[in-house]
This record gives structure tokens, sequence and C-alpha cells, in this order.
């Protein structure tokens, strides 16, 4: 018992504690205490046992966050209530003094409040987190529905562009037409003109002609009327 004392007299100021678990032994089917080392690590409670005491009983591993309760039951005796798999399970340890025991019964109920706020931050953190998510799907909805509109707005915008595209050409097409129908009716005005000119030229010709006749039927006649 003074070595258990001293041992945890020396461990007091560190995270490392010796204290005696209550096993079931496999062999005489009795519950025994024997010595483990635990140690409070960063998330979890560990317990080695120094001596080969049973295959099965030999280490015991507790993530923090699945320690549900530390219960007192004498003086040096405390019991910690975790969660397994299957369930829950109890295992009872034993310190060298009392004062060992309420020690790391502190320690626990501490490390359990802190877990506790950490796990409330985390809880509140992930109500904002869904928060955030459910707005941001709100406002990818109301993007997505932007984009659909723009969508459909800009298959309208090409459909009228097509439109007025099929349109100027057409306008261009009738434009050509026109010019080469201005261009013919330049031609059949040049044309008509040099015949205008041409029928001109001959009705001169011709009234120069008809001219010529008159006198020259005025000089027979004066000599045919001139002899009677």
């Amino acid at each position: 018992m003074d070595d258990n004392v001293r041992g945890g007299d020396a461990d007091a100021t560190s995270t490392e504690r010796v204290l005696k678990r209550k096993v079931k032994n496999s062999r005489t089917n009795l519950f025994e205490w024997v010595k483990y080392r635990c140690h409070l690590g960063d998330g979890f409670f560990l317990c080695e046992c120094p001596t080969s005491f049973d295959n099965e009983t030999v280490s015991l591993q507790v993530l923090l966050s699945n320690i549900l309760s530390v219960h007192p039951k004498a003086a040096s005796r405390f019991e910690i209530k975790h969660a397994t798999p299957s369930g829950h399970s109890s295992d009872e340890f034993m310190a060298p003094t009392s004062q060992h025991c309420s020690l790391w019964a502190e320690e626990q109920l501490g490390i359990l409040v802190r877990v506790e706020g950490v796990l409330k931050q985390l809880e509140t953190e992930n109500k904002l987190y869904l928060q955030r998510e459910t707005q941001l799907r709100h406002e990818l909805a109301n993007l997505q529905d932007s984009m659909r509109l723009m969508d459909v707005e800009r298959q309208e915008l090409l459909t009228q562009l097509r439109d007025v595209t099929t349109e100027r050409e057409e306008w261009k097409a009738m434009a050509r037409r026109k010019q080469a129908d201005m261009t013919q009716l330049r031609d059949d005005l040049q044309l008509a003109r040099d015949e205008i000119r041409l029928l001109t030229n001959e009705q001169l010709r011709l009234h120069h002609r008809n001219k010529d006749l008159a006198v020259h039927v005025q000089r027979l006649d004066t000599l045919v009327y001139g002899k009677f």
C-alpha cells in the first residue's frame, strides 16, 4: 500500500497514475484488483497492465468523447461508464488514496465538462453551417433560376438575330435585284436615247429630202405648166 501511495504521490503532478482496475480472471472466474498505468492522453483514456494478467484485460483505451459518466463508489474507488459499439460498459478503479480518487474523478468530470462544451460548440457550429448551407442552397437555386431565365432570353435573342439576319439577307438580295433592274433600265434608256437620236436624224434627213422633192416637183410643174 505504501508503494502505491508513493507511486501515486510521485505521479500526482502528471497525467499518468498507477491505479488498480477491477477485472475478472477468466481462469478463476473471480474479480481481482490489478495494477494499471492509467494515462490521460489527447482525446483518450488509456490503461495498460505492466504485467501479463489476462490477454483480454491487458489494456483498456477509451475515447474521452465516449465517456458517459464518472461515479465515486467509495473513498478511493470510482467507476467510469463509457459507450461501446454494442452499448455501454463500466470499469471500476481504485486509487492508492481517496485524494487520488477525488483528483481523478475531478479530472474526469473536468474532461467531461470540456468535452460537453466542445460538443455544444460543435453543435452550434453545425447548426450555423446547416443554416449557411440552406442559405447557399437557396442562393444556388436562385442563381440556377436566373441562369435558366438568361438561357431562355439568350435563345430568344438568338432566334431574333437569326430572323433579322434572314430578313437582312432578303433585303440585300432584293437590293441586288433592284440594282440589276436599275442597271438594265439605264441600258434600256440609253438605247432608247440612241434610237431617238437616230430617228431624229432620220426625220431631219427625210425632211430635207422632202424639201428637195418639193422643189423638184415645183420645178417640174413650172416646166410642164409653163409650156401650155
